[in-house]
């Protein structure tokens, strides 16, 4: 069990017009996830789309955002420039997204864990898994 563990990580949402509501809503369920997990906290949730949408810092008996904020073109970077410019001493991003954006020139001193819906795309760094497939209605 990691109950006794302190975890600092950030958590970007991709939020751009190519994700669906499907997928925001399992993103947020997977964080949640995460945040029962852990006795002891700090999640930087950030949601970008072309442009940081949404920075917000969650620990425990917060509230989970209700609503997203985005919709537009993907570009990933801004999120790497967040955690550089704020120097946020996380142990790993998690980054929820389609993977179809631009990327930093430059992979990061900490790790990236890539979860993705679309299989035939694949991140320049980092981690890549899949989510469960989309269910088709």
């Amino acid at each position: 069990s990691l109950a006794g563990e302190t975890l600092e990580i950030a958590i970007a949402i991709d939020t751009s017009g190519s994700i669906g509501d499907d997928e925001l809503q399992y993103a947020l369920s997977e964080i949640w996830g995460i945040c029962q997990q852990f006795a002891d906290f700090t999640i930087h949730l950030i949601q970008c789309d072309a442009d940081l949408q949404d920075y917000r810092i969650l620990r425990p008996y917060d509230e989970l955002p209700k609503k997203l904020h985005g919709r537009g073109g993907t570009r990933f970077e801004p999120v790497f420039d967040l955690i550089a410019e704020r120097n946020l001493n996380i142990s790993g991003l998690v980054f929820f997204t389609d993977l179809y954006g631009s990327f930093p020139s430059s992979p990061p001193l900490y790790p990236v864990l890539w979860v993705v819906w679309d299989k035939h795309q694949d991140p320049p760094f980092g981690l890549k898994v899949l989510y469960p497939a989309r269910r088709k209605h």
